[in-house]
């Protein structure tokens, strides 16, 4: 009476022996004595073994860091710049006539220039004058805004005055455009070494004039 005895036994073996033929249950025995049987959820209540590790990123990246993220972001921004400028570019020639005027100038000088050769190459030298003149016309209209009719040496010198033009090439024109007269409206014989040299001088105007961005 009032005192304690500790009493102790064992070993005892224990023999456990899987279910055969039926699910095992887990039951929680609660002090009160009520039992409560639930299912087991994987991954929830046990951890399992993973079959793949799945995707790894090293510790500490960020997207933002990665150089193949701002190529991306700037390859964007550069492709909407593009389209954005090509598309005010077409709105404008649609718009602006003496805008359009001014970048069709060198192309169609082109064509002229590369006509006038043929004549030159043939031996023509009315149609090669004829050709050379109409170059020059069709380009100082489109680039200066001038009007067909008025198209000479005087009015070209107007309106390049004042804008850095070297004297060597106002006094190329100037002869340029004497030597057209001539043989359009005078009979003068001109050299094919003349023709020749005019040529050239017509193609240096021009290539002048589009360097210069007149």
């Amino acid at each position: 009476r009032d005192r304690y005895h500790t009493i102790t036994k064992g070993p005892f073996s224990i023999t456990v022996k899987p279910a055969v033929g039926k699910k095992v249950k887990i039951t929680n025995v609660y002090s009160n004595g009520e039992e409560t049987t639930y299912k087991e959820k994987l991954g929830k209540d046990i951890l399992y073994i993973k079959e793949s590790i799945g995707h790894l990123k090293k510790k500490g990246f960020y997207l933002y860091k990665s150089l193949w993220y701002w190529v991306f972001q700037i390859s964007i921004f550069v492709i909407f710049l593009f389209t954005l400028i090509l598309h005010q570019h077409r709105e404008r020639l649609k718009t602006d006539t003496a805008y359009a005027q001014k970048l069709q100038a060198p192309r169609a000088a082109r064509r002229g220039i590369k006509l006038a050769e043929s004549y030159l190459k043939a031996g023509d030298k009315s149609k090669f004058f004829d050709a050379v003149f109409d170059t020059l016309k069709k380009y100082f209209k489109n680039k200066l805004h001038l009007y067909s009719g008025e198209i000479t040496y005087t009015s070209i010198e107007s309106v390049l005055r004042g804008r850095s033009i070297e004297p060597d090439f106002m006094k190329k024109l100037k002869n340029v455009f004497e030597k057209c007269e001539m043989a359009r409206y005078a009979s003068s014989e001109i050299s094919k070494d003349e023709m020749e040299d005019i040529f050239e001088d017509v193609r240096k105007i021009i290539d002048y004039l589009e360097k210069k961005r007149i």
